[in-house]
């Protein structure tokens, strides 16, 4: 059997002796056993008419405007004998993909090229059976995946400044535990990080200043009750806020928005705090 090298025919066709098509699709069972016999492949086609076809699928995938990143949903299966004019065809383990999300990554002859959401999973589609994903929540999750990936690369491959300075003490602080430099370096990181959110073109030492100034205006407060402990943490947070406001610099850890929401909370605490005293003392 001569393989068939005639445009159009898919791969599983031969000519037969005759220099008609078939192909070893078919398969049929007899007598509990199976076997391929070769069929009439039903693909075929005269190349003159493949060629035509071939070019008014080219021309309508030109038309279609689909370009190489595009994020296309697969919403349907492909017409029966597609891709016989490109040689390729649909498969069966193609329609499980309908309704799957992809990014096209190559464009020719054959239709387009996509990766499929699913990792290492690719197929060639006719664009007629693709739509193009705009502003969806799909595609900003496949996207925010890929950026995600290339961010945690960069990371990789960037070296850790204080890893690097960690190893630098190791040789001037050879004793100890391992791990003490790089937790002391870990905590100035969050002094420094922290710091910037209260203290930002001020004096690093600011927000304890403001505070205790506020609470200097009553010096008959008791520390030892909850609720003035409550009010202290309230007031840390409120002054960060303000200062916030008052420097116009965006925070590093939390902003402003996360700074009120934490003096919302306070304030309920400090009022169940004082329900709570107030039952009790009711009771006895």
């Amino acid at each position: 059997m001569e393989k068939n090298k005639m445009l159009g025919n898919c791969t599983n066709c031969f000519f037969d002796r005759n220099k008609l098509p078939f192909c070893f699709l078919g398969i049929e069972r007899s007598m509990g056993l199976r076997y391929r016999k070769p069929i009439i492949c039903s693909s075929w086609r005269p190349e003159s008419e493949l060629k035509e076809e071939k070019m008014d699928y080219l021309e309508g995938q030109k038309k279609a405007g689909f370009k190489v990143g595009d994020c296309v949903r697969i919403k349907e299966k492909a017409k029966e004998n597609w891709g016989v004019s490109q040689t390729i065809c649909w498969t069966a383990y193609m329609d499980k993909t309908v309704g799957e999300i992809g990014k096209i990554v190559a464009i020719n002859d054959f239709g387009l090229y996509v990766a499929l959401e699913r990792k290492g999973i690719m197929w060639y589609y006719p664009y007629y059976v693709l739509e193009k994903l705009e502003a969806t929540t799909e595609l900003r999750k496949l996207q925010g995946e890929e950026e995600m990936e290339k961010v945690n690369v960069e990371k990789e491959q960037k070296p850790n400044p204080i890893e690097e300075v960690a190893e630098e003490l190791r040789k001037v602080f050879p004793y100890g535990h391992p791990d003490f430099i790089i937790m002391t370096l870990r905590e100035m990181e969050l002094h420094s990080t922290k710091n910037y959110d209260y203290a930002h073109g001020g004096d690093p030492l600011g927000n304890f200043d403001r505070v205790a100034k506020f609470f200097s205006n009553y010096p008959g407060l008791d520390l030892s009750k909850p609720e003035v402990v409550a009010a202290v943490y309230m007031m840390k947070q409120l002054d960060a806020a303000l200062w916030l406001m008052c420097q116009g610099h965006e925070a590093k850890v939390e902003g402003i928005g996360e700074r009120m929401g934490d003096v919302s909370v306070y304030s309920k605490i400090i009022r169940l705090i004082i329900t709570t005293v107030n039952e009790l003392g009711e009771e006895k």
